[in-house]
């Protein structure tokens, strides 16, 4: 018994409780009594005892006979099932409908299931395995398979259970399933089955734990046994006799006795060997073996006629009298064939090739001349070529779609700045009016024209780069360069028209404070200027006419200072226009329109590009609160300085010239180093906001990446615009990057830089915005930047208008 009762399966404690109980015992019959565990009946009849829990003494003299168990078992539940209808006058598979709301499961459904599982069998809760009273403030207790709350039922209190007690007679063997709110009526079989394992036997009856033995193996031997036993020891261990035979091996190739297979011949025997030298026998697979020349190239096929070189051609392929004179008075080189269709009736009519011996002697001398390689082929899937690139969707945001267009400019719109609160935009074309936009609304606050800085004489100055790529036209009369002040606390707009370099005070438009307005006035009425300097006028030529001064290595700091200060008021003056205007122009006979103009990050320093004459003169430096201006830069010489660029954390400025660009130190006043660009005209640069990479956009389509800590040799160039290359730009917050090219397109990719050398820059084309026409001359997109906030682009083209691309969709 105690075997058996080693197999047995734990009950819940409800049940076990129910089990020592009579789960058929009605109370109101006090001649019946119930054999409990521990307890034996002697007088009373069988019919009438049930056997819930521990076995009688007969069983436990009579335990291997286990067909009077069965009996006996049988015999148990058929007295239970009598007694039943005795108390009640119905069976228990009858009282399915009197048990509700409890559930009831018969012997058919346990039978069908094949006691499988347990858990599984009637939930109807899907909640899981999670506490029930995260429920307890609810009114339902979960949720079914078809997503529906199962309401919480309306429970039973002390009385409710206690009469139940009394007049259920199924009430002892009912339990409640809190998790699925539903009670559960024992069938006969199911009692049978917990009384079998609280017996430590079976569940099933008639189970047969120690089946006959059932010899699968036969005595009979075979080539491939069924069983696969382990593997030896000795198949891992190496053998101690092949090591054995192995030295003597070794010692034997030392000693001479052995001598090795395939030994190369000696030199006498290789040199009295004799060979067929030009016939081909069974030894010519052996003589390519031993030939030293090069290895044989046939010659290439010649090319097949096609019908064109028929005698009687095809009418499609015969030329038209304009065909053939434009044939024979193009240049031989230009032809693309070489020979004139002609149609003959017969083949007989056909007169002699005049041209025959010069192209066969013109193919020998291709043979005889041009060399000839073998190339291997390497079978490669182009596919696997290309790199895993993600998805455009998973790298957002970026500007994809138009949202806003600004109308308003006459003629193109040749620069664009942005406000660094991002609230407002001004611009600048051939229309000589520079415009305050506000982004959001796309209404014009205010305009300022500057029509009476432009120069008397209308000219043009072409550039054209050494390939004929990008075509530049540098007009006089118009707004060539706009720049915001990147310090907010300055709302200053920077105008470069002609000669002249406009400083317009916007706050007026941006609704600035009263400290960013008084500011501003500081920054436009030169605060911190010396004595002496304040705004020129025509009467006060004396300023202009000072003369530099060799002053030696021996001047004092102030000396130098004062002769600065002259070198200034030489070079530059300032004055005030009718509008309120500060307007920054050139003393100097020689100076030319200014080309470009950039604030530094501090916001009081502005530097300029002029078209001088003079290479040494063309970058100046204004100080625009003291009103001075300094040539810093001596070493461009003979080389004409197109866009500049501040470093954004070091004192460092970039000049780009036609192919170079020159990194120079401006507190150390000298050249870190120079990049090599490798195009023919440099248009734009932009840099990255960590500033260790540069970008710079060429006329000839060419966008060259440097890595600043690593070469002066570009990292990557990409050539992916059809035209001229006109602005390319970083984002400050984003991972974005976006040139702009007069095929009106403006290509956007998510550009990452990391921080660990060991890995390159992730570069991935994202969107290309098209929203601008080409113009008749070939122009496009001329101008383009970056919201400082916003995944956002604004964009300026020769067609006159500006547009905002958003993050939509």
């Amino acid at each position: 018994m105690s075997s058996r009762a080693t197999r047995g399966a734990a009950l819940p404690s409800g049940m076990s409780e129910a089990l020592n109980g009579n789960a058929y015992e009605d109370e109101s019959n006090e001649d019946e009594e119930v054999v409990v565990e521990g307890e034996s009946s002697s007088d009373e009849d069988e019919e009438e005892d049930v056997i819930v829990e521990g076995a009688s003494s007969d069983d436990e003299e009579d335990e291997d006979d286990e067909d009077d168990e069965e009996a006996e078992e049988d015999r148990a539940a058929a007295q239970s099932a009598a007694k039943l209808k005795r108390a009640t006058g119905k069976t228990a598979e009858a009282s399915k409908d009197a048990a509700k709301p409890r559930k009831f499961r018969g012997d058919e459904d346990v039978r069908a299931e094949g006691y499988a599982s347990s858990d599984e069998e009637h939930e109807e809760n899907t909640i899981g395995n999670v506490p029930l009273h995260w429920y307890d403030e609810f009114d339902h207790i979960g949720y079914d398979k078809a997503g529906r709350k199962l309401v919480r039922k309306e429970g039973m209190d002390e009385v409710d259970k206690f009469l139940a007690s009394k007049d259920d007679p199924f009430y002892r063997r009912t339990f409640y399933d809190a998790k699925n709110d539903q009670s559960i009526v024992l069938t006969d079989r199911e009692l049978i089955m917990a009384r079998r394992m609280l017996e430590g036997k079976f569940p099933e009856q008639g189970f047969n734990p120690e089946p006959d033995y059932v010899d699968f193996f036969s005595g009979e031997k075979n080539v491939f046994p069924i069983a696969d036993p382990y593997e030896p020891k000795r198949r891992f261990v190496p053998s101690k006799f092949e090591r054995q035979k192995i030295l003597k091996i070794m010692h034997g190739i030392r000693a001479g006795h052995v001598r090795r297979q395939g030994k190369p011949e000696s030199k006498k025997e290789a040199k009295n060997e004799v060979y067929l030298m030009w016939g081909e026998d069974d030894l010519a697979e052996d003589i390519k073996k031993r030939r030293k020349a090069p290895k044989h190239i046939p010659a290439p096929k010649v090319t097949p006629p096609d019908h064109r070189e028929s005698y009687h051609p095809p009418e499609e392929y015969l030329p038209t009298p304009e065909e053939a004179k434009a044939w024979e008075e193009a240049h031989p080189d230009d032809r693309k064939i070489n020979y004139l269709p002609q149609d003959f009736a017969q083949l007989r009519r056909v007169p002699a090739y005049a041209n025959y011996v010069r192209e066969r002697y013109e193919r020998c001398i291709d043979l005889y001349l041009a060399p000839r390689k073998e190339v291997r082929r390497l079978n490669i899937d182009p596919e696997s070529l290309v790199p895993k690139l993600p998805k455009p969707s998973e790298l957002r945001p970026f500007p994809n779609t138009v949202a806003v267009t600004y109308f308003g400019h006459h003629g193109r719109v040749r620069s664009l700045a942005v406000d660094p609160s991002g609230e407002l935009l001004a611009s600048g074309g051939d229309d000589m009016i520079l415009r305050i936009w506000e982004v959001e609304s796309g209404r014009c606050l205010l305009s300022h024209d500057l029509s009476q800085y432009a120069p008397e004489e209308n000219e043009e100055i072409s550039r054209v780069t050494e390939d004929g790529e990008g075509e530049v036209s540098t007009k006089k009369g118009f707004i060539s360069r706009v720049a915001w002040n990147p310090q907010m606390q300055y709302r200053v707009v920077a105008a470069a028209v002609g000669e002249n370099v406009i400083l317009v005070d916007v706050s007026a438009a941006s609704f600035a404070s009263e400290e960013d307005v008084e500011a501003t006035e500081q920054l436009m009425g030169g605060a911190l200027a010396e004595a002496g300097e304040g705004d020129d006028d025509d009467d006060n030529e004396e300023n202009a006419e000072v003369a530099e001064v060799d002053l030696g290595a021996e001047a004092s700091e102030e000396e130098r200072m004062q002769q600065a200060l002259r070198d200034s008021r030489r070079m530059v003056g300032w004055k005030k226009d009718k509008a309120d205007r500060t307007v920054i122009f050139w003393k100097e006979a020689d100076s030319g329109p200014v080309l470009d103009l950039i604030w530094h990050a501090k916001g009081v320093y502005l530097a300029t590009v002029t078209a001088t004459k003079r290479s040494n003169a063309q970058v100046t430096v204004h100080h625009v609160l003291k009103r001075m201006s300094q040539r810093p830069l001596r070493f461009v010489k003979d080389q004409r300085v197109q866009r500049l660029l501040f470093h954004p954390r070091k004192p460092i400025i970039f000049v780009a010239s036609k192919r170079y660009v020159h990194v120079y130190h401006l507190g150390q006043q000298k050249r870190l180093k120079q990049l090599k660009t490798g195009s023919q005209w440099i248009s734009s640069m932009a840099i990255h906001p960590d500033g260790n990479n540069l970008v710079v956009g060429t006329y000839d389509r060419r966008v060259s990446w440097f890595d600043l800590d690593i070469s002066s040799k570009p990292w990557r160039t990409l050539k992916y615009h059809k035209r001229a290359l006109r602005e390319v730009d970083f984002h400050d917050r984003y991972p974005l990057f976006a040139s702009a090219s007069d095929d009106g397109t403006v290509h956007v990719f998510h550009a990452r830089v990391f921080e660990d050398f060991d890995k390159d820059p992730y570069l991935i084309p994202v969107k290309v915005l098209r929203g601008h026409a080409q113009t008749l001359d070939g122009l496009g997109v001329l101008s383009m930047a970056f919201h400082p906030t916003q995944p956002w682009l604004f964009s300026a083209g020769a067609d006159g208008r500006l547009q905002l691309f958003q993050n939509l969709g």
